[in-house]
């Protein structure tokens, strides 16, 4: 329920941050 959502956000700034890390 509420830990999926996380894990979703999770795996999004992830993606952000290693995008921005270029």
């Amino acid at each position: 329920e509420q830990q999926t959502q996380i894990s979703k956000e999770n795996a999004q700034i992830s993606r952000v941050s290693l995008q921005n890390l270029r």
